[in-house]
């Protein structure tokens, strides 16, 4: 419990704190966006792709553990979609977003500090795995059902544009070309690595500063289709995943990272989606705080069974 209580007390602390400067006006969370855009084009990139060129490249490639994350994401994801499609009867765009928020983990926000505090340098493979993951199937499923078109069917060709658009992104490439230096045995030099760890520094706290402060500039509902989504979040991602480590035979000392990932709350990823294509923007914003709020609970929980 002191444990918990020294992981996740900060998180929650700086969260709250970016929430409280938007509501006071302290700071202006129209800047939300602009900070996000910091954190997840200059300061997050630099972070991965120095943490990847420093890992043996034998440990970088784990295909248990990104099998394992990508077919738990994607059945959450579906299942979320298909309930949302054909049993809530909405539309493709708000079962898009439904479907992300309950199958994306906050990795980049929360993942690097709680994965980094329990398990050392080490576990930011887990992260850029995961990460890998999302940028290539549920970010380009995703923003290929947000611009369908009406009467307009999306091929083959359509959702590789996108993936190949989500790869070009900096948080990406970041990791990309930790690897590559990884794989080649090419040590950054010395000012360039200070540079980027001096950038790499300020992800972690500031993103949870700005996850308040986006949260602050949201109104708040609960109602259905929030619990549906706070539910398969918080609940049946992190025991799916459980399921799907016990078939694939994942080593105990890599599932409860992995684990402890799929526990997080929603990413604020499907926040910024909904602003952008202005559809399900009330309901997405509330289940990322509520599911974010509830996760002290659920994070904790998954935290004391796999330490």
């Amino acid at each position: 419990m002191i444990l918990i209580f020294k992981i996740l007390l900060p998180i929650f602390a700086i969260i709250f704190i970016g929430f409280y400067s938007g509501k006071k006006k302290f700071i202006n969370k129209n800047i939300s966006k602009e900070l996000g855009d910091l954190i997840m084009n200059i300061s997050l990139p630099a972070l991965l792709l120095t943490s990847t060129s420093k890992i043996k490249a034998e440990v970088l490639f784990n295909a248990q553990v990104l099998l394992g994350f990508a077919i738990c994401l994607i059945i959450i994801y579906l299942a979320t979609y298909f309930i949302y499609r054909f049993s809530l009867k909405k539309n493709n765009r708000i079962s898009a977003l439904a479907s992300l928020t309950t199958s994306q983990p906050n990795i980049s926000f929360m993942g690097i500090i709680i994965l980094l505090k329990l398990y050392g340098e080490e576990s930011i493979v887990l992260i850029i795995l995961s990460n890998l993951v999302v940028s290539f199937i549920l970010m380009p499923l995703t923003l290929s059902l947000l611009d369908e078109k009406k009467n307009n069917k999306k091929t083959i060709k359509g959702i590789l544009v996108k993936i190949k658009k989500t790869i070009l992104t900096p948080i990406v490439i970041g990791p990309i070309l930790g690897i590559i230096l990884s794989l080649f045995n090419i040590t950054i030099f010395e000012e360039l690595d200070s540079i980027l760890i001096y950038l790499g520094d300020i992800a972690p706290g500031l993103s949870l500063f700005t996850m308040g402060l986006t949260m602050s500039a949201n109104k708040i509902i609960f109602n259905r289709e929030i619990l549906i989504q706070v539910l398969i979040k918080n609940i049946i991602a992190p025991g799916l995943m459980v399921f799907v480590a016990l078939i694939l035979n994942i080593g105990e000392t890599i599932v409860g990272g992995l684990v402890i990932l799929a526990s997080l709350p929603p990413a604020s990823t499907s926040t910024m989606f909904s602003l952008k294509y202005n559809v399900y923007k009330t309901e997405t914003s509330s289940a990322v705080l509520l599911g974010t709020v509830s996760s002290l609970i659920t994070v904790g929980i998954f935290i004391i069974a796999y330490q």
